[in-house]
């Protein structure tokens, strides 16, 4: 589950420029009135509040029926990064790697089409979800599960006055330790919280 959360993080970090910081009506490729940019509202709407079964089916939809609009090519985009968000019941970085290698394909298809606005996004989110989808032993460092905690048992035994005060001391660099992760387990949450308010269009 903390890798799922990793993960999330990174998307959310990397779609947290351009056409994501923004509201989507702000980035609209036409004027608002087409029914291509309605359903582009829609889906963005969808996504927002955390109707992602919604917001995948309305991209998809204007990815296949608008396929030659900049809304459509998008589409393809946000249709794969939605794959790589934990926050998703149906969370699946093979789906995503697909969708996200058939939107970056959309920039050999055609010279004259209109240029990939997520292209760079679209390129790191990939190599994400190719991570995700290796063997866990074959990640990089940062993506690889941490190892399970070895089987403990309690054993009682009885200590000097001195060895009680290294057990002290040690007792106390642990909470220390446990403190610092504590905190930066809530920096990182503060920083979710703050991506998904910018993600939110007003």
């Amino acid at each position: 589950m903390r890798l799922r959360w990793q993960a999330s993080l990174i998307v959310l970090a990397l779609t947290s420029g351009g056409c994501a910081a923004v509201s989507a009506r702000a980035c609209l490729p036409g004027t608002g009135r087409s029914p291509a940019d309605r359903l582009w509202l829609d889906a963005h709407a969808a996504f927002a509040a955390g109707r992602y079964a919604e917001a995948e089916q309305r991209f998809d939809s204007l990815a296949r029926t608008y396929p030659t609009t900049s809304a459509g090519r998008e589409a393809r985009f946000y249709a794969g990064m939605l794959r790589l968000d934990p926050r998703d019941p149906d969370w699946d970085p093979k789906v995503a790697e697909a969708r996200l290698r058939d939107y970056l394909a959309l920039a050999r298809d055609s010279v004259a089409a209109s240029p990939l606005y997520h292209a760079a996004e679209a390129r790191a989110l990939l190599e994400l979800a190719v991570q995700l989808n290796l063997p866990a032993e074959e990640r990089i460092a940062g993506l690889q599960p941490e190892p399970a905690a070895a089987p403990t048992r309690t054993v009682v035994r009885v200590v000097r006055a001195t060895d009680n005060a290294a057990l002290l001391q040690e007792n106390q660099q642990l909470r220390q330790r446990l403190a610092e992760r504590e905190a930066q387990l809530q920096q990182l949450e503060q920083e979710l919280a703050r991506i998904r308010r910018v993600l939110t269009p007003p």
